[in-house]
Parts: C-alpha cells; sequence; structure tokens
C-alpha cells in the first residue's frame, strides 16, 4: 500500500507563517518516500491565493516535491480529516504543519485489527475551552492503517 500525507495548513497571520510551516523543514525525514498533499485553508493570512504568505507556502510545498491546492471554501478541521479518510484509497497520515521529525516514520508497525493510531490525550480539563476534554487521538498526527475498514465498520456501527 502507498502512504499518503496530507496536511492542512491555516495561518492566522503572516507573523504566524513560520509557526504554522514548521513541518515543511523536516518533513522528507519524516516521511522520505511518501505521497504528501497540502491544502491551503484560506482563512487569515491564506485567505487570497496571491497573498505573500500564499508564495511563501507554495514555496515550501514545492521545494520537497509535494502536491498543493487551495480550497475554495474555509475547511474546519475536523471536517477535512472526514473527508480525507472518505476518499483514502491505501494507508493515510493526517499531520499538523507544526511538526517537526527527527527520523523517518514510514513502515511503522501496528496491529493488524488497528484502525487509528497516534498520540493518545487522556480525559483532562481544558483550561482554555473551560470543559473535560474526552480522551481521543491527537490530530497532530494521526495514522490510518487501513481507511477502508474504518469506513465499512462506521457504515455498520453508525448506519445513514
Amino acid at each position: 500500500m502507498k502512504l499518503s500525507v496530507q496536511i492542512l495548513v491555516t495561518i492566522p497571520k503572516p507573523e504566524h507563517f513560520d509557526a504554522c510551516t514548521l513541518c515543511f523543514d523536516t518533513l522528507r525525514v519524516g516521511f522520505p518516500t511518501a505521497d504528501i498533499y497540502v491544502t491551503a485553508n484560506p482563512v487569515g493570512a491564506l485567505g487570497s491565493p496571491h497573498s505573500e504568505c500564499m508564495g511563501r507556502l507554495g514555496e515550501k510545498v514545492g521545494a520537497i516535491g509535494a502536491g498543493f491546492g487551495y480550497s475554495p471554501h474555509a475547511l474546519h478541521h475536523g471536517e477535512w480529516i472526514c473527508y480525507e479518510v472518505e476518499r483514502a484509497a491505501d494507508q493515510l497520515v493526517i499531520l499538523d504543519a507544526d511538526m517537526v521529525f527527527w527520523k523517518s516514520c514510514e513502515g511503522m508497525k501496528f496491529p493488524d485489527d488497528t484502525l487509528l493510531a497516534g498520540y493518545y490525550v487522556p480525559r483532562m480539563w481544558n483550561d482554555f475551552a473551560q470543559c473535560i476534554s474526552m480522551p481521543r487521538i491527537h490530530t497532530s498526527f494521526m495514522f490510518f492503517p487501513d481507511p477502508a475498514t474504518l469506513r465499512e465498520i462506521i457504515k455498520v456501527k453508525y448506519p445513514p
């Protein structure tokens, strides 16, 4: 199976550009042979396909040989992840654009029945939201070894 890496980039303000594109400096360390596609979220500093930040982002994406696109409308991160899982043909990795890689993540092995892997965040008090956050896999690095099986299980558990 071919590994697909998908990244949604949102840059709220031009001064946040470096922090919001941190992954591109080491992305090929983490994923040297994967198919990588970057989607620019058209909000904030990326609100125009002709903005300075869009040009800089395009240069970073081009330097690593990744695919690049500009969404025609603002994307909610959770909805974007759902869309990517729904259309994934093979193994899928969802990354935040502020990740840093020290070694290759390709070839990671999971038990055969694993449908989702990543950093587990336990139930906790969320000071920012002033509520309890439920346990979850953090969206900064999500690995879907078999999206087709995951989709089938979701259909069975949650029929339309």
